[in-house]
């Protein structure tokens, strides 16, 4: 099998090209870490308007969990829900893409 680059597997498997570097992204972080929208954004090198949509879709699939706000605090932060057995198949797309290099900003765990 011929390794594709990671935007490129999420484009053919998940539909968007962002969705699983997203993931990826948030999957590499320390268990329990909080994150914020254009935190991912900047860390994949694309704009945290596209953001939205993926933070709500992995919402949706309860794979990340949206932190209440503090008082006067603008920004959402989110935090993985590493039980979640979907983040199985993110981990599966990232080693099936063959990607020996994270994607910009990713932290390797």
């Amino acid at each position: 099998m011929d390794a594709y680059p990671l935007d490129e597997v999420s484009a053919l498997l998940f539909g968007r090209s962002i969705r699983l570097p997203v993931a990826a992204w948030i999957r590499s972080l320390p268990e329990g870490a909080a994150f914020y929208q254009r935190e991912v954004a900047e860390a994949i090198g694309t704009q945290a308007q596209y953001m939205r949509r993926e933070l709500d879709i992995l919402c949706d699939l309860g794979m990340v969990i949206r932190e209440p706000r503090a008082n006067g605090e603008l920004r959402q932060f989110y935090v993985a829900e590493r039980s979640n057995p979907l983040w199985s198949i993110i981990d599966a797309a990232v080693i099936a893409s063959g990607s020996h290099a994270a994607p910009t900003g990713l932290r390797s765990v």
